[in-house]
């Protein structure tokens, strides 16, 4: 009888582990995200035309930053994430590269 309620308790937990894991994983992302599209935003919001363009060129060429990549790499892998991402950015970054003239092929 004691053997069966530890296999119950042990089948809960695992049971509990993973459903509750992907959750917060999910949760750390949806974090990380907001954290990555906060500095967009504020960059963006904050700099001026030339100072925008700098940057833009400069962050092409530095693909060695560990945040960048990870959360690059998540929004990879999720769907999910990718979008909630481009619908906290888009508004800004489009009206920010219009204001300076930044479009491609404009």
């Amino acid at each position: 009888m004691r053997n069966l309620k530890l296999c119950a308790a042990a089948l809960t937990a695992v049971v509990c582990l993973t459903t509750i894991t992907p959750a917060i994983a999910q949760q750390r992302g949806e974090q990380m995200v907001d954290a990555f599209a906060n500095v967009i935003v504020d960059t963006i919001t904050s700099s001026s035309c030339e100072d925008l363009a700098a940057r833009m060129q400069q962050s092409r060429s530095n693909k060695n930053n560990p945040m960048r990549a990870r959360v690059m790499q998540m929004l990879q892998k999720n769907p999910n994430l990718r979008r909630q991402l481009v619908n906290r950015i888009a508004a800004p970054v489009a009206n920010k590269m219009l204001d300076c003239n930044l479009v491609p092929g404009a």
